[in-house]
């Protein structure tokens, strides 16, 4: 089984990524943020990308019931317990170094990478997929399937300029996942938001050294923006897939539906859209907000200077 697991921080383009690479072949199955698929999706049955409740979509449904069951509320929340005790951001040290970690954790680690496995089986064979891709963009998570030697995991680690990103986090937008109630997606200040793609860009550049040669590509949002195309042949002249051929027009691309489980709210739109690079941050963050972004994240930019071109090796 092949996983091409989405990784960096959020905010960065994974949905429209993941999207795309899903066009490139149809034994590839996009699974959206697979992170949140306990917790959000089964546990609290939000909107599939199909525009179904998990629990009613006929992929993820289907999935849940052959893999554990009827799942009771109970169950569901041994599970997201589970995870919550091997793939939390605390606890990568753990897992990049596992001689380090305690037998309790080692023990705990197994357990869910079993399930892990087991649903991922599952998935492939409801959908009869060979290839999943996973956007939960956390290293944590990439280091627990990597442990899987059933699995033969793929990491694009997507870079996104600082500035753009601190600027979406502090957009308003409905979380239209949330189809009973009239909420909002998570709302991060300034510090909170530049820490945090510092966090989860070194990670997954840390993730990179638990990978085989030739597991990990680098690549810019910004790119994929512009050269949707370009960036979208080189992944598939990395993963082996042929190039692309007609899928873009003038920047426009057809995107069916999808069974994303969780992401942006863009998973629930299908048709045809137009690829376009998003800088609004650029003429509406004040200058000393970016001044302040680039210094909180110059350190973790340098370090990732070479990611910053796209690369793979």
């Amino acid at each position: 089984m092949k996983v091409i697991l989405i990784a960096g921080s959020g905010r960065s383009g994974s949905t429209l990524l993941e999207r795309l690479i899903g066009l490139l072949d149809p034994r590839i199955f996009c699974m959206g943020e697979f992170h949140a698929a306990w917790a959000k999706g089964y546990g609290q049955n939000r909107l599939c990308g199909c525009g179904k409740p998990v629990r009613e979509c006929p992929v993820w449904s289907t999935v849940f019931v052959k893999t554990f069951g009827e799942l009771s509320d109970k169950a569901i929340q041994e599970i997201i317990s589970l995870k919550q005790e091997v793939e939390r951001m605390r606890y990568l040290w753990k897992l990049l170094w596992p001689r380090l970690a305690s037998q309790p954790f080692f023990r705990r680690k197994c357990e869910y990478q079993q399930k892990l496995l087991s649903f991922f089986n599952m998935v492939c064979e409801v959908t009869g997929a060979q290839f999943l891709v996973d956007s939960s963009k956390q290293a944590s998570h990439g280091l627990v399937l990597a442990g899987i030697p059933e699995i033969e995991l793929y990491v694009l680690h997507l870079v996104r300029h600082p500035c753009a990103v601190v600027f979406s986090w502090q957009r308003r937008k409905r979380q239209r996942a949330v189809y009973w109630d009239t909420v909002y997606m998570e709302r991060r200040g300034l510090l909170r938001a530049s820490a945090f793609w510092v966090a989860h860009n070194i990670a997954a550049w840390l993730l990179k050294s638990r990978l085989p040669p030739g597991r990990y590509m680098r690549l810019r949002y910004e790119e994929l923006a512009r050269e949707p195309e370009t960036a979208l042949g080189k992944i598939a002249e990395w993963l082996g897939f042929s190039p692309p051929s007609g899928l873009f027009e003038n920047l426009k691309v057809f995107l069916p539906p999808n069974h994303l489980i969780a992401g942006n709210p863009m998973r629930f739109d299908s048709g045809t859209i137009t690829i376009r690079l998003d800088e609004e941050w650029r003429l509406r963050m004040p200058w000393w907000k970016k001044v302040a972004v680039m210094c909180l994240t110059s350190p973790a930019l340098w370090l990732l200077k070479s990611s910053l071109g796209g690369e793979h090796n």
